[in-house]
């Protein structure tokens, strides 16, 4: 386990029992933050494609290339998860060196107003100089994004360094 400075909650490593509450929680964020179709239809949410990608952290001796190339981290108990991160290990760009990407920090609803942000963002911190590896942290959402901008800048001290942005062809 990984404790964070000061009083923040722990950020543990997921493990299998997670699975079903880490695809809860991130069915919650894909009804928050998900894709829409041209006609502003929510996306469909696939639970057998995220626990795929769950089992990718959790199951490292998995049968597949990608297992064991990422890190999952929780906080809450068994059964009551009240954030996550998932970091995977990648490339970017142009180049083969490999980097750390985050391609989720959930915080459930109940919790936002705790540190468990916060915890997750030194966790991958954590990860990121254990590895030895780049971090890019791309933060999507359709609430309060100029805020989630000020917390990376600070917490990483860094500034931002692009943006996303989603074009929905009218047919899609």
């Amino acid at each position: 386990m990984l404790a964070c400075p000061d009083t923040a909650p722990i950020v543990r490593l997921a493990t299998a029992e997670d699975e079903d509450n880490l695809i809860a929680l991130c069915r919650m964020d894909h009804e928050e933050n998900g894709i829409r179709d041209g006609a502003g239809q929510l996306d469909l949410f696939s639970p057998d494609k995220v626990r795929a990608i769950i089992q990718r952290a959790v199951m490292p001796s998995r049968n597949e290339p990608n297992a064991g190339h990422s890190v999952c981290g929780v906080i809450g108990p068994r059964g009551e998860l009240q954030a996550s991160v998932y970091l995977e290990r990648t490339d970017y760009g142009y180049s083969d060196r490999p980097i750390l990407r985050e391609r989720w920090a959930i915080v459930a609803p109940d919790y936002r107003k705790t540190q468990h942000f916060s915890s997750l963002a030194e966790f991958s911190k954590i990860i990121a100089e254990c590895l030895e590896r780049t971090l890019i942290a791309e933060p999507t959402s359709v609430h309060r994004i100029e805020a989630k901008d000020r917390f990376y800048t600070r917490k990483f001290g860094v500034e931002r360094t692009g943006s996303i942005f989603i074009y929905t062809a009218t047919g899609a």
